[in-house]
């Protein structure tokens, strides 16, 4: 290549449009809180986790509750101690898919605006006895709801 032609390399321009991506990246990481990043992915696992209740109860043939309280939920038995269910019916349950109590706590600011308690009771056959629908906000609102009778699960913005 003779000198007289200038330009940039393939190396330069590479590295150029590295350096802004990585800048770019940082952008949006300071403009958005944490706490808005991770609301929709913690309403999806609170319906995921409704969904694996009601798989549950099914499965276990026994009626489970979904308790909301401060910034968790759980699930626990509603009727006497027979397994698996635990010897006290406000102890959660053992969830068989990670061996750990059938508990979880919102993360990163996130918090039931409403209701901040209730309860949902899903029968031995997965489905639930009434409607239900939890409002979780983080700056912005989620809201998951479920269905009366087929027990449907929802996420909307």
């Amino acid at each position: 290549m003779p000198s007289s032609e200038r330009g940039f390399t393939v190396v330069e321009l590479v590295l150029v449009m590295v350096l802004l991506a990585l800048l770019s990246v940082y952008a949006v990481m300071r403009s958005v809180s944490p706490a808005e990043v991770t609301l929709p992915s913690q309403a999806q696992k609170m319906a995921s986790d409704i969904r694996h209740a009601q798989t549950l109860a099914s499965t276990w043939g026994r009626r489970l509750r979904i308790s909301t309280g401060g910034s968790s939920y759980w699930v626990t038995c509603t009727s006497s101690v027979v397994a698996p269910c635990p010897a006290a019916i406000t102890t959660p349950v053992t969830d068989p898919a990670t061996g750990s109590s059938f508990q979880v706590s919102l993360q990163k600011n996130v918090i039931f605006v409403s209701p901040s308690t209730a309860t949902l009771d899903i029968n031995s056959l997965g489905q639930p006895l009434a409607a239900a629908s939890y409002t979780l906000s983080a700056g912005s609102i989620k809201t998951v709801a479920v269905t009366t009778l087929t027990g449907f699960v929802t996420v909307t913005p």
